[in-house]
């Protein structure tokens, strides 16, 4: 599993708007999946409950588990996802998924820029860039907040190795869904500069990138 983030998209673009669209509808079907596998196991939610907890955000399982919490199943959101909400629990429900090199695409086509995030997570970092780097990746997550300096390092000659930009995030997913904070990880101001340029470059090379 790999995620993929994209910066400096353009958020107009009609083929990112038509993948959201998509994506939206997947995401909300599976929480309807969800809802019904946790009323079948005996702890019954509302479906307008969830949608009503997402609001004009994208639905997830963090809207699942703050629901299951507010009824009393749960007592924190991440206590949540360990009983009901993963792989092999009650309300576990498998998600359809745009494949990485999909992501890469739809991202470059919006005239942005793809970076793998929290790459240790694909268990195999190096086969992970081997792969995606010829599909259009531009940055590999190299400082990420559960990360030692050893495994930071380890990334960043990664990086240097298939001439990626070398970046960061926190992966904050809201109050209480991870023990990270927003901004917790310092990250150079260098990447942020190599990846405005970095999508610079992609929209001079392909003007037709918000088609």
């Amino acid at each position: 599993q790999a995620h993929i983030l994209g910066y400096f998209i353009d958020p107009e673009s009609g083929s990112l708007q038509r993948e959201f669209a998509w994506m939206n509808r997947s995401r909300r079907e599976r929480v309807g999946r969800i809802v019904q596998h946790l009323n079948a196991a005996g702890y019954p939610i509302e479906l307008d409950a969830v949608l009503a907890e997402a609001g004009d955000g994208t639905i997830g399982r963090p809207h699942v588990a703050r629901v299951l919490v507010a009824n009393g199943y749960a007592e924190s959101v991440s206590d949540a996802f360990a009983r009901y909400l993963t792989r092999g629990k009650p309300g576990y429900a498998i998600s359809e998924k745009i494949t990485p090199e999909g992501a890469i695409q739809a991202i470059n086509r919006a005239g942005g820029v793809a970076v793998l995030a929290h790459p240790w997570s694909t268990k195999d970092p190096a086969g992970a860039v081997a792969r995606l780097a010829p599909a259009g990746l531009s940055g590999l997550e190299c400082y990420y907040g559960e990360y030692t300096p050893t495994v930071r390092e380890e990334l960043a000659r990664l990086a240097r190795d298939y001439d990626l930009i070398p970046t960061g995030g926190s992966d904050f997913h809201g109050p209480g869904v991870k023990s990270v904070d927003l901004g917790a990880v310092l990250v150079p101001s260098a990447a942020v500069d190599a990846l405005r340029s970095a999508a610079e470059s992609m929209r001079a090379s392909n003007p037709a990138t918000s088609a």
